[in-house]
Order: structure tokens, then C-alpha cells, then sequence
């Protein structure tokens, strides 16, 4: 196997740019994501909530831009609705309640008082009426009004005869309000109401053109001209419509399949006479369900649970929607050959080059091939990629390029985690809560019967160096050379990462911050004050010498001397972390950013501030596995010339005696080493160098 280096210089202290300068942070996709509802403000920009995030248009859906960076406060949440006023946003989400912002998406807080909420039962339809603010929950009907912009809520259903609520809109100063007991209209902000059309069937949302109102229905389209105190048959009779928009003689859509689920959109050109079936690309057009549509100029945006799609040219041609809506990538980060390959949570995988000026993000793993797309892990080896989630286990043999589901031993199933040795053919998973393992790259897996693991626990595994661990929600289990578990001890909570840097283990938790340990079975607490005690991912920086953790409010680094301090992304929750040719990619609720490092002078305590002896460089750059080192030194001293691989674990080592003036150290191919990124260092006295080095 031919190999060669490629070269960065960095001193032997790294840290991220300072995080004063979030501009350069742009993450550059990779794109897409469920998109769940599509608001267009009275100014006419337009909204899109997601499950990563809020973002908006000012071109009609041709670009989108975060409303603001997803910050810590809303924790990732996916939102299902939104509906905004000047400064004022208001999203629904699960669970946790109604996300609010009063500073344009800034800072949010959570609604919950007077709210009845549950897992699983979002807020899908939320409008604002003058100084009030409306919610629905249409799993049971509840209609909520607040009169203090969504301090408490109350819940108003006797206030439409005590019916089921479904849909909110509002019209020329009225709220509107869908039921199967017929249509509510309320004049003075949503405060009382009058049944003003008993409806014989349940209606949608209702769609506004001047005074025209559209609404789909499990039987077509029907039509009011009187504001919806009269509707008669529009189109598509005997048709399950499930919405609609209207933009002049043009008329969308959507319809629903009898089985499999399947939503169709059809369009119109003739005010609603005639309709075809839009004819979509399949290799970049997937759904199963439509959740929104808005009429736009001269053409439709669909909000699905694939990503966002629309026509420009009132239905003939149709494409993806989404450039700048980013899709959530908590999925899990590799590098894997000159790629860096990024797991998402509705869209599948994906993979970019990293040395390119921006990341051009490439959709590989997907529905065509058989892959799911909610990711929740990925490891590589080389160029065996692998990738666990909803759907059960992928691998990918050539860098992420293709991929096929399942494997032997290993069909279906949920796939928390996946792990794969740095050094050797080794993957490790967690399936359904049990651990299996790979000597083979992934070609096949067998159950690890001989683990004491409890049975159906396990959340995720991990190695840092060469030992193994697995943790369940509340312990941490370390493995021995015969892969037989025993938990260890001085550590609690839910460790989401252990490595191994010298001769010292790190232990990450999702809420009770870093521990350390020598022999990874006894740990200590060694909480800083500084860290948040809640994180999610925990990597060596380049020079395997000190730590950058991912946190909900941006990344933290303690390699200037030991010192944690916040570095990048602050107010982003940073799920994912992975190093590559210098740079640090981190996976956020909102995309992938790539931030680059920025040298440091070394403090060596004498106060030269590592600008006196070693000045080095590489030659040839790009080799073929020999290379020299040269330097320039301006005094005499013996030197330790070192290979690190990414977890610190030391692989080549040489003594030398530099002398004054001009050195050149010759690098013969080590056979010994695997392909992969690593470190050169230098180190003579106080000072140091040192050299991310790629090896392929």
C-alpha cells in the first residue's frame, strides 16, 4: 500500500478561534430536514419550523437563513408550528410546551403554565390575534388562548361549544376556527366566538385569497365567496384533500393515497378546472407525507417530511427547496479517506471533502439505497464507513460513497451506536441494547454472549486506545482482553464519550460533567466550574495534548495550559465532534460547521513565548511515506522527535541532537502504521513543535 503525508503547520498549543468572531462560523450544510409548517409574515417574508430549527426567506423560498443560530435554550427541539409578529415568535413544540422569543429568536424561553401537554402531542397550529395568541393540539382538540403573550395559557374550547378543535387562521382582523362541529369566527381576538357554518364534514385549514376562502376537505376542494358562512364544491370532488394553496388561476393540492401512505401533489393552471400530477425526479423528490404548502409568486413550496421542495414555474418543474435550511447533525462524524461523513437525524448520511474551500455536501446515504434516515452513529476505519440508527445498521466500503443495509448477524433493529477501531479491522454496535461485534470490518457480527452486560441495556460503546467500554443510562462497563464487562466505579450518569490521551482516561456525561481516570475502572470528578456539566461529545485536539468537548453552548478547549475556556460556537448545541487536516467539524441541531484552528504561541514559562529555537517545515509536501524534516535552531540541545496517532497514543519515536543553524531529520515509511491522521512533534527543552500529519 503506497502511503503519504500531507502537512499543516501548528504550534504544539491549539485552540479554536476566539468566539467573538461567530461570522465565521457558517456551517455549510449538509441541507435538508422534516419540515413541518410554512408561515408567511405580513411583511412577506416566509418561515419555515422544522426539527432543526426556525429559518426564513426573503426570495420566496429560493434561500433560507436561521432566524437565529439554534441556540441552548431551545435544546435542539423539533417544532411543528410557528406564527410570528414583529419580535415576537411563537413555536409549538412537544413535551416541553410553546417556544417563545421577544427579540426576534435571540433568546427563547418555554411555555408550559395552563398548557396540557404530553409526549408525542405537539402544538401543530399556533396564529397570533392582535395582542392575543392561539394554540391548537389537534391530537385531542384542545384550543389555548393567552392574553399575556404566552406567560399562561387558558384553555377555551367551551368557548366553541366545547368542540374539537383542528386548524386556526385569521383574516382581516377575524379568527377562524375549524371544528367537526363546524366553523367558529371570532371579532375580538379569539376571546369568544359564533358557530357561523355547521360544516357536514371536517374541514382543513382555511386558505385566504382577499375574501375568497379555500379549504381542503376528505372530499375535494370546496369554496366560500361569503367568508365562510356558505361553501360550496370547488374541485377535485370525491378526492381526500388534505390541503391547498391558490395563487391567481394557479391551484395546488395535496392528496392522500389509500394505501401505502403516499401524498400526491396535483396542480392546476386553470383556476381549477383541470389537474395533473406534478412529475417529480425520484432521485432527489421523496415523501410520504405532506406537511404544509404555501403559495408563493409564481409558484408552491411543500413543507415534507423529507425536506422542503418547490416550483418556481407554477407547477412544470419542481426541485429541492432547501439551500440554507440545515439539516439537524447530531448523527455522528467520521473522517473516513479524504472524506468527512456526517449522519442526520431526518435526511440519512452524507459526505463532503474537507480541504475544499466550503464543504460541498454530497446526499449518499438515502432511501434509494435502503438506508434510514433518522442516523444516530458514525465510526469509520479507512474506508469502511459504518452507521447505526432507527433503521438498523449501514456500512458503507468505499468512503460513504455507496451503502447497504444490514449485514450477517445483524438484520434490522435499532442501532444506538457504532464504534471501529482506529488500528485494525475491529467494529463494535449496540443493537436493541445488546452489544455485537465485528473482526471484519463490519462484513458480519456476532452477539458478544461472554459481556455481563445487562441484557438489552446498552446505550452506547466506545475505545479509547485499546480499551473497550459500553455504558447503559446509569453505568459505565470497561472490558477486558476477552471482552467480559465489569462496571467501574466514581463515576455517574450517561457518559456519551471516553478517550485516552498519555497515559489518562476522560469520561464525558450528559449532566454531570468530566471525569478522569488512570486505569479506566476508578474515576474522579474533575469538574471545572468553567465546563458545563452537560456534554455531548469529547475529542484529543490536534496535538493530543489537551481536550474540546461539545456542549449545548458551543465547544470549550483546555489547551492553552489547561484552562477550559469557551472557543467556537457559543448559544449552538454541539452534538458531534471530529478532527480532520487541522480543522475541527462539529455537528449542531443546524449543520455541520468546519472551524479552523488558530495557532497559539507557546508559553513555555521562560518567556520567549516559543519564538526562539525551532522553526520547522516539511519537504516533500505531498510524499509518498519518506520525508525530512527541516528546522532551523538557534541554539544546540537534545531533542525527542514523536508520532502521535489522534487518541495520543504514541507510534514512533526518535532522539536526535540539534545543533545550531540548519537540521534535517530523515523520516524512513514506518510499515507499521496504519493509514490515518496523526501528530509530529518536536520537543526540545520548553519548546515544541508540532505537525498534523495524514497518512494514507
Amino acid at each position: 500500500m503506497k502511503r503519504f503525508f500531507y502537512f499543516l503547520a501548528f504550534s504544539n498549543v491549539f485552540c479554536l478561534s476566539a468566539p467573538n468572531a461567530q461570522a465565521q462560523y457558517q456551517s455549510t450544510g449538509p441541507f435538508g430536514g422534516q419540515a413541518y409548517s410554512i408561515y408567511r409574515e405580513n411583511g412577506g417574508r416566509i418561515v419555515v419550523a422544522g426539527d432543526n430549527g426556525l429559518f426564513s426567506s426573503n426570495d420566496e423560498g429560493k434561500s433560507w437563513q436561521e432566524i437565529s443560530p439554534t441556540p441552548a435554550d431551545l435544546g435542539c427541539a423539533t417544532l411543528y408550528s410557528v406564527a410570528l409578529t414583529g419580535a415576537d415568535i411563537y413555536a409549538g413544540g412537544d413535551a416541553a410546551g410553546i417556544y417563545i422569543s421577544h427579540d426576534g429568536g435571540a433568546h427563547w424561553t418555554t411555555s408550559r403554565s395552563g398548557l396540557k401537554i404530553a409526549v408525542g402531542r405537539p402544538f401543530y397550529d399556533i396564529e397570533v390575534a392582535g395582542p392575543n395568541v392561539l394554540a391548537i393540539r389537534p391530537d385531542s382538540g384542545y384550543l389555548f388562548l393567552s392574553q399575556n403573550q404566552g406567560i399562561s395559557w387558558s384553555q377555551i374550547n367551551a368557548s366553541i361549544s366545547s368542540s374539537f378543535a383542528q386548524y386556526l387562521s385569521t383574516y382581516n382582523g377575524a379568527v377562524y376556527v375549524s371544528a367537526p362541529q363546524g366553523l367558529f369566527q371570532s371579532m375580538d381576538n379569539g376571546m369568544s366566538y359564533t358557530n357561523i357554518n355547521s360544516l357536514p364534514v371536517n374541514y382543513g385549514k382555511l386558505v385566504w385569497v382577499s375574501d375568497t376562502a379555500y379549504v381542503a376537505t376528505a372530499s375535494g376542494i370546496r369554496v366560500s365567496y361569503d367568508q365562510g358562512i356558505t361553501f360550496s364544491a370547488f374541485a377535485l370532488t370525491g378526492r381526500s384533500v388534505r390541503d391547498v394553496a391558490v395563487s391567481g388561476q394557479h391551484v395546488y393540492a395535496i392528496v392522500r393515497g389509500i394505501a401505502p401512505i403516499q401524498d400526491s401533489v396535483l396542480y392546476s393552471s386553470d383556476g381549477g378546472q383541470s389537474f395533473s400530477t406534478a412529475a417529480f425526479n425520484p432521485a432527489t423528490f421523496r415523501f410520504t407525507r405532506v406537511n404544509d404548502i404555501l403559495a408563493t409568486s409564481g409558484g408552491l413550496l411543500v413543507a415534507s417530511d423529507y425536506s422542503i421542495y418547490g416550483t418556481m414555474d407554477s407547477g412544470a418543474h419542481w426541485s429541492l427547496a432547501d439551500s440554507g435550511f440545515l439539516a439537524a447533525s447530531g448523527g455522528g462524524l467520521a473522517a473516513s479517506g479524504a472524506y468527512i461523513v456526517a449522519g442526520t437525524a431526518s435526511m440519512g448520511l452524507y459526505r463532503a471533502i474537507p480541504d475544499s474551500g466550503s464543504l460541498q455536501w454530497q446526499h449518499t446515504g438515502d432511501v434509494s439505497q435502503q438506508v434510514g434516515t433518522n442516523i444516530l452513529s458514525v465510526a469509520a476505519h479507512g474506508a469502511y464507513v459504518h452507521a447505526g440508527g432507527a433503521g438498523g445498521y449501514y456500512r458503507s466500503t468505499d468512503s460513504g460513497a455507496t451503502w447497504t443495509a444490514g449485514t450477517a448477524g445483524v438484520s434490522g433493529g435499532l442501532v444506538k451506536s457504532v464504534c471501529a477501531s482506529p488500528n485494525s479491522s475491529d467494529a463494535w454496535l449496540i443493537r436493541n441494547g445488546d452489544l455485537y461485534y465485528s473482526s471484519d470490518d463490519g462484513a458480519s457480527f456476532g452477539t458478544v454472549v461472554t459481556s455481563n452486560l445487562p441484557a438489552g441495556q446498552c446505550e452506547r460503546v466506545m475505545q479509547a486506545d485499546t480499551a473497550l467500554f459500553v455504558c447503559s443510562f446509569s453505568t459505565l462497563y470497561k472490558a477486558g482482553s476477552t471482552l467480559a464487562f465489569s462496571p467501574v466505579s466514581g463515576i455517574s450518569g450517561f457518559v456519551t464519550a471516553v478517550i485516552r490521551i498519555g497515559s489518562t482516561y476522560y469520561a464525558a456525561t450528559k449532566g454531570n460533567g468530566l471525569f478522569n481516570s488512570a486505569d479506566g475502572a476508578a474515576w474522579v470528578s474533575i469538574n471545572t466550574g468553567v465546563l458545563p456539566v452537560k456534554i455531548n461529545a469529547l475529542i484529543a485536539d490536534s496535538a493530543g495534548t489537551g481536550l474540546l468537548a461539545g456542549t449545548d453552548d458551543g465547544i470549550f478547549s483546555n489547551s492553552n495550559g489547561g484552562i477550559w475556556q469557551q472557543v467556537a460556537l457559543a448559544g449552538h448545541a454541539v452534538q458531534v465532534l471530529a478532527l480532520r487536516h487541522g480543522k475541527v467539524f462539529a455537528g449542531t441541531c443546524s449543520g455541520v460547521y468546519s472551524i479552523p484552528y488558530k495557532l497559539l504561541p507557546v508559553d513555555n514559562g521562560v518567556g520567549n513565548k516559543g519564538q526562539g529555537k525551532l522553526v520547522m517545515q516539511v519537504v516533500p509536501n505531498p510524499n509518498k511515506g519518506n520525508f525530512s524534516i527541516r528546522l532551523q535552531c538557534s541554539v544546540a540541545a537534545p531533542a525527542v522527535l514523536s508520532l502521535r496517532d489522534m487518541t495520543g497514543r504514541m507510534v514512533y519515536q526518535k532522539s536526535l541532537l540539534l545543533r545550531v543553524g540548519a537540521n534535517e531529520i530523515h523520516i524512513q515509511e514506518q510499515s507499521n502504521i496504519a493509514p490515518g491522521v496523526y501528530v509530529v512533534q518536536l520537543v526540545s527543552g520548553a519548546e515544541a513543535e508540532a505537525l498534523p500529519v495524514l497518512l494514507h
